[in-house]
């Protein structure tokens, strides 16, 4: 049986050097790299941003700092792969994005100009009947570098709640009263939770999370209620914790940063970090957690 049909666990790999970027996945930036010096790596977990059928990669590559040109060495490499939850131990490769700044077209270098079909029940391996499709990369140059890649996957993940969400406005674009208007809207939530946290009452907020905790248990195979309690106890700790403070703020201090599939917008503080901070005392740092929004019927949902 295809593990795709099972307890699918799909993570993406991300390898960079001397760059800029933005990795997304089905609209959503999931990882920002920012290899100022020398290479980094990482790998992260993407299945409470899959879907069940399509999705697509992408990255999207800027110069180190404004102004300045893409080095010559930048360099990103995604590998999407897929592993079974019953058996971790054997992990296959899907699709791959590659830049290389020393190369001028990112459609030469990254695979074929058809769709690749792979079969997940012999290992992910070439085959005309296979039924996963890896189609061409797609480039665009109109601002930075953008490369990303459909992929059509049939998998046993349901569909998150954000796939069927309102379409956002483009925050970069509409009005200072619309933008004032859902800034405050999203500062009204917040301003629930941290007055409730600025009190230690953290059941009294849990269930403004509940879309989050459930899809999350869903997307990782935990027990109904695991990511509750952990978020429970994550903000426990925090609220308890000697050495850092919650930092309350009015709503001029917030400010909104959609994702480019523009199913779902971050609430975050002017640093550009997540909305809600600890601040240690006495030094410098900070425990933080996002707010990641999505809108459906005219209802404010908070989705990650």
């Amino acid at each position: 049986m295809s593990i795709l049909n099972g307890k699918p666990l799909f993570s993406l790999s991300i390898k960079a050097s001397d760059v800029r970027a933005f990795i997304e996945v089905n609209g959503i930036y999931v990882h920002t790299v920012n290899s100022s010096s020398g290479s980094s790596s990482v790998e992260i977990p993407v299945n409470h941003y899959f879907h069940p059928e399509t999705n697509y990669l992408g990255v999207v590559v800027f110069p180190l700092a404004e102004g300045e040109k893409r080095s010559a060495k930048s360099t990103v490499n995604l590998t999407l792969s897929v592993k079974s939850d019953e058996n971790p131990n054997n992990k296959y490769d899907i699709a791959e994005i590659e830049y290389r700044a020393s190369q001028d077209d990112p459609s030469g270098y990254n695979g074929s100009n058809s769709p690749v079909f792979l079969s997940s029940i012999d290992a992910f391996a070439e085959k005309d009947e296979g039924d996963v499709v890896v189609h061409p990369v797609v480039v665009d140059d109109s601002e930075g570098i953008s490369i990303s890649r459909k992929i059509e996957v049939p998998n046993s993940l349901p569909v998150w709640g954000f796939f069927e969400s309102d379409d956002l406005p483009d925050y970069f674009r509409i009005s200072k009263d619309d933008y004032a208007r859902d800034k405050d809207a999203l500062y009204e939530i917040y301003k629930v939770i941290e007055q409730s946290l600025s009190v230690g009452e953290v059941d009294e907020i849990l269930d403004l999370f509940e879309e989050r905790n459930r899809e999350t248990d869903q997307a990782f195979y935990l027990d109904q209620g695991e990511t509750r309690d952990s978020l429970k106890q994550s903000f426990l700790s925090s609220v308890n914790n000697e050495n850092i403070q919650l930092l309350e703020s009015d709503s001029i201090k917030f400010g909104l940063r959609p994702e480019p599939g523009r199913k779902l917008v971050r609430f975050i503080r002017a640093d550009r970090r997540g909305a809600i901070a600890f601040n240690f005392i006495g030094e410098e740092g900070s425990v933080r957690y996002d707010l990641v929004f999505r809108k459906q019927d005219g209802e404010w949902i908070i989705s990650r």
